[in-house]
């Protein structure tokens, strides 16, 4: 009986594990299926490949398509070519990314005026207090 995350029909892929090592990733996972009659699968290798990041990946990726035991499939290589130009174009992720919430720049915190940090230290009851006061044209919180 498979597991949960085993293949139903128990399909035996070619692996590729210095790319699984390199990568984080077999592209195999992804390529070595009928993507012809499984649309599903299909769809997740376009995905995949439109997500590709990093030349040297799609590289990798054009090997396994080639290496695969069955004809290279020409649609695959396209596309994985046009995402290979796409990122000659438009450049790679740079490697380290920086990890949570982005800060705004220094120049944006000096450029700030009082009444901006004000605002910004109400709760969301207190603006909406003032912006009634203002349309009113009555003063908020009895200024």
């Amino acid at each position: 009986m498979p597991s949960s995350s085993q293949h139903a029909a128990g399909h035996d892929r070619e692996e590729f594990a210095r790319l699984r090592r390199d990568f984080g990733e077999d592209p195999a996972r992804f390529l070595d299926h009928d993507l012809i009659q499984d649309s599903d699968k299909r769809q997740l290798a376009m995905a995949r490949i439109r997500g590709i990041d990093r030349i040297e990946v799609i590289r990798g990726w054009i090997a396994v398509e080639r290496a695969l035991d069955r004809p290279t499939r020409t649609g695959i290589i396209r596309a994985l070519e046009e995402r290979e130009d796409t990122l000659q174009e438009i450049g790679e992720r740079p490697e380290r990314l920086q990890f949570g919430p982005r800060r705004p720049p220094s120049f944006y915190e000096d450029e700030r005026g009082d009444s901006e940090d004000e605002e910004e230290n109400l709760s969301a009851h207190q603006k909406l207090n003032r912006m009634r006061a203002r349309t009113d044209g009555g003063e908020p919180d009895g200024k």
